[in-house]
């Protein structure tokens, strides 16, 4: 099959503690031992990153391709939107089709700005 991943990039908020162990999903992943990266960029920055790559300004072509069988990632991308009455708004409307466009989102913000986390280890006692 498929070769194991070599890092898989998440939503920074993974970082936020469970209320009832205490412990992050991000945590429980690098615990088992996957090689997590959650860049924390803002929502703007990072779809900007995703914006470079399908249509790079500094000529040649583009550096990020959706292969035809990602039907949902296809219709998200089409119907992203942000809100009519607040154009000017920097938050896209979360409809459900924010979520294929997140993932992507992430990522590519882990893939162009890496970056270094860290956590504060919590003891269960």
């Amino acid at each position: 099959g498929w070769p194991a991943a070599q890092w898989i990039g998440v939503d920074p908020a993974g970082h936020a503690r469970s209320d009832q162990t205490g412990v992050s999903p991000i945590h429980v992943m690098r615990r088992s031992g996957l090689h997590v990266r959650a860049a924390r960029i803002p929502v703007l920055e990072g779809l900007g990153l995703i914006r470079a790559r399908l249509a790079p300004a500094a000529g040649g072509g583009p550096r990020l391709f959706v292969h035809e069988r990602c039907e949902r990632l296809i219709e998200s991308l089409v119907r992203f939107h942000y809100p009519a009455d607040r154009p000017e708004s920097h938050e896209p409307v979360k409809d459900g089709f924010d979520h294929a466009v997140d993932a992507l989102r992430y990522l590519i913000q882990n893939l162009d700005k890496p970056g270094t986390t860290s956590f504060a280890q919590y003891a269960l006692t």
